[in-house]
């Protein structure tokens, strides 16, 4: 099994780390339920925020394990999944970013690397003088990830539920953190 010593997570944009990354992230929702393999694995799912985006990757002997991203933004209007938070304006205080993506390998859950992934994002976020950082929740992420969410200290936003235009059974939750 696994261990999480032997872990390394690092910011990155080395080319080919992110296509191991975004490889993981696909096949990590393909296999969730209720979501269509064929379009999680097509990249059908991606949300064109990768190219602006901060990536991290957790890796162990050479394979990515997890990865996470985090987009700052400037703008309401520039924020993946932004439509969950278009009621949430005077909730979201900015420069706000969104830490979001988050995958970790079947074999290499409940080791705390998504935590780990987290405090790392919201330590830049910090760092970068975001004011906020949002969170988009949905079931398919499992009821484990939204305590994890609200335990670092990230509250619901106004705008509640939504569903995606390109997925339609996927209800979305916008969360905020204030620093």
């Amino acid at each position: 099994m696994p261990t999480e010593q032997r872990l390394d997570i690092f910011e990155t944009m080395d080319p080919d780390l992110l296509k191991a990354a975004f490889s993981l992230r696909r096949q990590v929702w393909a296999a969730l339920p209720g979501v269509d393999a064929q379009s999680a694995l097509s990249g059908g799912l991606d949300d064109g925020f990768d190219d602006v985006g901060l990536h991290w990757v957790a890796v162990d002997c050479g394979s990515v394990v997890a990865s996470a991203r985090l987009c700052v933004c400037k703008s309401m209007e520039s924020l993946p999944d932004a439509y969950v938070f278009a009621d949430a304006a005077t909730e979201v205080p900015l420069s706000t970013s969104a830490i979001n993506r988050l995958v970790v390998r079947s074999d290499y859950r409940g080791q705390g690397i998504a935590s780990r992934l987290d405090r790392i994002r919201l330590a830049e976020a910090h760092a970068r003088g975001c004011a906020s950082v949002t969170a988009t929740w949905s079931p398919f992420s499992g009821l484990p990830r939204r305590s994890a969410i609200e335990a670092l200290g990230f509250r619901p936003v106004l705008g509640g539920r939504e569903h995606s235009a390109r997925e339609p059974r996927r209800s979305l939750i916008g969360f905020c953190l204030r620093f």
